[in-house]
């Protein structure tokens, strides 16, 4: 109850379903319907090329948290993995100076940060 207060003083009261939805998509079990079982419609969403992925650096999940916003800052993105909040898919990101490569996507052409 006070986490939906809370959220909605900060989103707006029109903003609680759907951010409801978004975490449990996210979040939830996944025999329930949720982490990654639903649709990703809606969520923040960056762009990397083929060109990006290339050699051993693509982009830094550092910065990858602060371009979609699931952190205000280069400490605060550092804090998330090192307090083991960070993922990529359902495997925990441990590294604070990793990046995101081509073995990250499998063979899909998708991947969440979380």
């Amino acid at each position: 109850v006070l986490a939906d207060e809370a959220t909605a003083l900060l989103h707006g009261r029109e903003c609680l379903t759907a951010i409801k939805e978004t975490v449990a998509n996210m979040f939830g079990d996944k025999k329930k319907g949720g982490a990654a079982s639903q649709s990703t419609e809606g969520l923040p969403r960056t762009y990397v090329t083929a060109s990006d992925l290339e050699g051993d650096d693509g982009p830094k999940f550092i910065d990858l948290f602060l371009e979609l916003k699931l952190a205000s800052s280069k400490k605060d993105a550092r804090r998330l993995i090192q307090g083991g909040g960070a993922r990529l898919g359902d495997e925990k990101i441990t590294d604070e100076n990793g990046s995101l490569t081509k073995k990250d996507f499998g063979d899909g052409t998708e991947v969440t940060l979380r």
